[in-house]
């Protein structure tokens, strides 16, 4: 499922607006979908049972993401 689309022409990531997101934190800043990294995590884990699946740090030092 993609957690990132458009709305009468304003893209939304899970449902938020990401245009008044830029007015609140302010611009550049990056943007995350825990449900996005949820559900890629279950759909490439499902694909091997049992096995422990790593997350390189060096991929994305951001500590939410990490945790």
């Amino acid at each position: 499922m993609d957690h990132f689309h458009y709305v009468n022409g304003v893209y939304h990531a899970e449902g938020v607006p990401l245009d008044q997101l830029a007015r609140d934190v302010e611009t550049p800043f990056y943007c995350y979908s825990t449900a996005t990294l949820s559900r890629h995590f279950q759909v490439f884990s499902g694909h091997f049972p049992g096995a422990k699946i790593c997350y390189a740090v060096k991929a994305n030092g951001n500590l939410a993401v990490l945790k």
